[in-house]
């Protein structure tokens, strides 16, 4: 009893919370890293990625958050708490956690304001495709810097639309489909003109630009490109790859 009741107590437990906290979030900030990144580049975790996006992955962040939370929570506890001890801010142990808790603070900010809603898009994305539905274009994107992976047999296809616009759609090969599942589309070049009437029935009425010049070099994804510790740390990935320009 008197643990909790004494002051050191409180500390030692508020203590003992804090770096529980940041274990738990460090540690699945690893997984993600160096587990569950490298996996879905393989061939095996690319055919499993969908799924584990609808199972695991929900599960692994709901830890990575709140593992976040309950250490800034705890942390800021402590200051507040040494703070009513009457230790002032220039005091150089208060020096030192305030500069650490500061760094705290924007990693936390990251993990709920950027991260979190960034994948929930992409969660979201995973269980509509698999229930049949399209796609949701800016999944990809908030996913990561790659416009797109996805390691399994398939086929892409470039659909041209009269208003100049163009969309890629990655089809994935699956059994209970004959022509395949969609995985991806995204709109590469979008129409060439504005405000064009859709009430305008006839077609010679519109004056289309002239596209028998319409070859494009571009790279699948130029932003891809690392430094070299940044691959050491996190892999390459095939960023050499993406970062190829191409003739489309």
């Amino acid at each position: 009893m008197d643990l909790i009741t004494s002051g050191n107590g409180i500390e030692v437990l508020l203590r003992w919370f804090h770096v529980l906290s940041g274990i738990t979030w460090i540690g699945v900030l690893y997984y993600f890293n160096f587990i569950q990144t490298p996996f879905f580049g393989s061939e095996l975790g690319g055919g499993a990625k969908g799924a584990m996006t609808r199972g695991l992955v929900p599960n692994a962040l709901w830890w990575f958050r709140w593992g976040a939370m309950f250490t800034f929570l705890t942390g800021r506890t402590i200051v507040f708490y040494r703070m009513h001890l009457g230790i002032p801010l220039s005091d150089g142990y208060m020096t030192k956690v305030l500069t650490g808790g500061l760094m705290g603070t924007f990693m936390w900010a990251n993990v709920w304001f950027v991260i979190w809603p960034a994948q929930q898009v992409v969660i979201k994305n995973a269980e509509q495709v698999a229930a049949g539905g399209e796609p949701i274009p800016e999944a990809a994107a908030r996913g990561g810097k790659a416009g797109f992976t996805y390691q399994s047999q398939g086929y892409s296809t470039l659909s041209y639309y009269q208003d100049g616009s163009i969309w890629m759609t990655m089809w994935a090969a699956d059994e209970e489909h004959e022509e395949g599942q969609i995985v991806f589309q995204k709109e590469i070049k979008g129409p060439a003109r504005d405000n064009i009437d859709p009430e305008v029935p006839a077609e010679d009425t519109i004056e289309y630009p002239d596209y028998s010049d319409s070859t494009y070099v571009i790279a699948a994804n130029a932003g891809y490109q690392a430094s070299g510790l940044y691959e050491f740390l996190l892999g390459k990935h095939n960023r050499e790859i993406w970062g190829l320009p191409v003739k489309v």
